[in-house]
């Protein structure tokens, strides 16, 4: 009889896990069509290879470059959207290496992280709700618990990531999320059940987040930081703390460790060579979207309209915009606000001492207060470091929705502990439940909206079978094979596939008179100096030239110019060297044409110049 009591919520359990995995994945392109289930983006695969190798460059020379890669001399060519993912593909493609079954299907690895994701989330939900929601029945708890379910998983953020598009932009941002939602899982768990291990192992995978993205720091830092306070308030042993701290620190020592193995630099990420101008100079060169130009007020009113309107206060500067719509809606926003003035409330009665937060809803006002700092904290971060950098887009914004969810769960187990103590008839429990319920529904509704015919073309695109992915590998490897000599002297007549490079001379338009853009890209011999050619329409439009030779600046030490017919027309050449050690035979050299108040340029992506010709040279700096 045991035996069945326990059995019958067992079983539906797994029935309602199951028919919520089947609805999540009818809304998606993650399976689309179960005989391509390889993802047309090599990048993560050719990184799990390497690593399986003992190495994290892709190759050690330029030749079979792809766009969106990085490569700096003497560091080999690599791939930029960080090691995370690939070390979590790494134990299936050993187990397919060692059974000699080939490459690993990627969409069936990125299933098992979501599934293993709602299962964590799912399951920490039912241990949370049992403690915040006791004058609830255990039927009431879990239709409540499947929409918290519903609400992170069927909204317009999550909808956005794996509706339309699962390419290895938005799979490695989607990976990130999963990733947050476990370490707030652990978080919680570990407040409700302090045990000295699992806080060494919370502290270490809060340091590693940003192995998966750069910006998940701003959700490991707090994590670790609000675990570490609790702690501290919990009277546990400094030494607890201190070991905690160094756990820590070693994750965040590896990503910094491997940022120098990688890009020479253990604070740089990858300055990727893209096919917007706009990035390809905002990476190389300076920012052309200034945080103290533009004003802070109007910073913050463009990033507030881009994540919860349609982007009604977009500043005129020249930022590369690539949205399709905005993640959250006004009532997202509805719960920040709500969020915010919860907390303020907080901190004023705690100075006052006004109310005893700990006998007014419980015991466990510590996982709700923590909770809603730690949504708080990580959603500022964000704002913070998004509201200033010059590339703005959809799947960036997604990465609020983990900090406006903790929130939105957080105010709902508050108000359930409050009507747990003061109202005790389930009567009103359950019209309080049917509000949320609407309110979740009108919340999260578009996600719904969806074209199945669009999906399918869209995977079709994005996804391939075992043979495709043999194939598309097998071109990369005889990309890195061609391995000709490069000129020393480079002309603007020549092509972008010229010594088998494919992104050679990148911003160099050959069809338009071999005009340039805002950044000019070449792979040369590496050498001291190099000095260009190039020619302006007049004088009022010669260009603040900038050269890199990988991520070292060159100082400009000659120019000479000339007028070729009267004043329309300026010829110049210009020499750039630098002492500094040479690491490598090759050098990926980048030029910048604009001048800092001349931004506009970049906006229509082809400067007024001509490029004749550049070269490079072992000459002295002080010659």
């Amino acid at each position: 009889m045991k035996f069945k009591i326990r059995f019958i919520p067992f079983l539906i359990e797994i029935i309602s896990f199951v028919i919520f995995l089947i609805i999540l994945l009818n809304h998606t392109a993650l399976l689309a069509n179960p005989s391509k289930l390889y993802s047309t983006s090599i990048a993560h695969r050719l990184q799990t290879d390497a690593l399986l190798h003992g190495h994290l460059s892709l190759s050690p020379r330029p030749f079979g470059y792809l766009m969106d890669y990085d490569w700096i001399g003497g560091h080999g060519l690599q791939q930029n959207w960080g090691l995370g993912v690939p070390l979590l593909r790494l134990p299936f493609e050993w187990t397919s290496v060692q059974l000699g079954a080939g490459p690993f299907p990627d969409r069936l690895i990125l299933l098992f992280y979501l599934i293993l994701t709602i299962a964590v989330l799912n399951i920490t939900l039912r241990s949370v709700m049992k403690t915040f929601c006791v004058g609830l029945s255990s039927g009431i708890r879990f239709v409540i618990r499947w929409y918290f379910m519903a609400w992170i998983f069927f909204s317009q953020a999550m909808g956005g990531l794996i509706q339309k598009k699962i390419n290895v932009y938005n799979e490695t941002v989607l990976y990130g999320c999963l990733y947050v939602y476990v370490l707030i899982c652990l978080l919680w768990i570990y407040i409700k059940r302090p045990n000295n291990r699992f806080y060494y192992i919370l502290c270490l995978l809060s340091g590693l987040a940003w192995l998966i993205r750069p910006t998940l720091i701003f959700y490991g830092f707090p994590t670790f930081l609000i675990a570490s306070i609790f702690s501290y308030k919990d009277k546990r042993s400094s030494r607890l703390i201190i070991m905690g701290i160094i756990c820590f620190c070693i994750g965040v020592a590896i990503e910094l460790w491997a940022n120098y193995l990688r890009f020479g630099s253990m604070l740089d990420f990858g300055c990727p060579e893209s096919g917007s101008v706009l990035v390809n100079y905002s990476a190389r060169f300076d920012s052309t979207f200034s945080f103290y130009k533009i004003g802070i007020l109007n910073v913050f009113k463009e990033l507030l309209g881009d994540l919860f309107f349609l982007h009604p206060w977009q500043y005129h500067a020249v930022r590369l915009r690539n949205q399709m719509g905005n993640p959250f809606n006004i009532i997202h926003l509805i719960i920040l606000v709500a969020g915010l003035i919860l907390y303020g409330f907080f901190l004023a009665f705690h100075f006052l001492k006004q109310i005893n937060f700990q006998r007014l809803i419980g015991v466990n006002f510590g996982l709700i207060y923590l909770s809603l700092v730690w949504g708080l904290i990580t959603f500022g971060l964000l704002f913070s470091f998004y509201a200033i950098i010059s590339v703005v887009s959809f799947r960036y914004l997604v990465e609020f929705s983990e900090a406006l969810n903790v929130i939105f769960i957080a105010l709902v187990l508050l108000t359930f502990s409050c009507l747990r103590i003061y109202f005790r008839r389930k009567e009103s429990l359950i019209s309080l439940f049917v509000f949320l319920g609407l309110f979740c529904c009108y919340a999260n509704h578009k996600f719904f909206k969806f074209d199945q015919q669009s999906i399918k073309k869209r995977y079709q695109e994005q996804s391939t079978d075992k043979n495709g992915i043999k194939r598309r590998i097998r071109e990369f490897n005889q990309g890195i094979l061609q391995r000709p000599d490069l000129p020393e002297r480079s002309y603007c007549g020549q092509s972008y596939s010229t010594a088998g490079l494919r992104y050679q001379y990148l911003g160099w338009d050959i069809y338009k008179d071999c005009s340039v853009s805002a950044t000019t890209s070449a792979i040369l011999p590496s050498e001291k100096c190099v000095t260009l050619n190039y020619t302006v329409r007049n004088i009022h439009e010669i260009p603040d030239v900038q050269v890199k030779r990988d991520l070292m600046y060159l100082k400009l030490i000659e120019t000479n110019f000339n007028n070729i017919k009267g004043s329309s027309q300026v010829q110049m050449t210009q020499s750039f060297c630098s002492d500094a050690q040479i690491t490598d035979s090759l050098a990926l050299y980048s030029i910048g044409w604009v001048n800092r108040d001349q931004l506009n340029k970049v906006r229509g992506g082809i400067a007024p110049v001509k490029l004749n010709w550049l070269t490079v040279a072992q000459q002295s700096l002080n010659r």
